[in-house]
């Protein structure tokens, strides 16, 4: 059964949080649908693409694998099954998802 959340996603920059409402079967499925809107509507500042995650893992000295063992901040979503041309990357600092009542 479909649920609406609340998905708050921070930019790394700045006090404001963007929020957005989704319609999805859970809050893993609501930021992979959220996923495809950022992408179609250009919210570049709201996410990283693989190649450019890439770069911030350089710059803090980490691969992959240490990403994924550890916390590092970002969260890979992969929204392809939902319309999404590529998969992406989102902060996990100031991040929300709330499901409405």
């Amino acid at each position: 059964m479909e649920k609406t959340y609340e998905i708050g996603l921070w930019s790394g920059a700045g006090y404001c949080v963007s929020e957005f409402e989704v319609t999805a079967f859970s809050e893993d499925h609501a930021l992979e649908v959220l996923s495809e809107r950022l992408i179609r509507e250009g919210l570049t500042g709201l996410y990283e693409t693989d190649e450019e995650h890439e770069k911030t893992r350089e710059w803090l000295g980490i691969t992959e694998d240490e990403e994924l063992e550890g916390n590092y901040g970002w969260c890979y979503v992969d929204g392809t099954m939902e319309g999404a041309p590529y998969p992406i990357w989102v902060r996990t600092e100031n991040m929300k998802i709330v499901e409405k009542k």
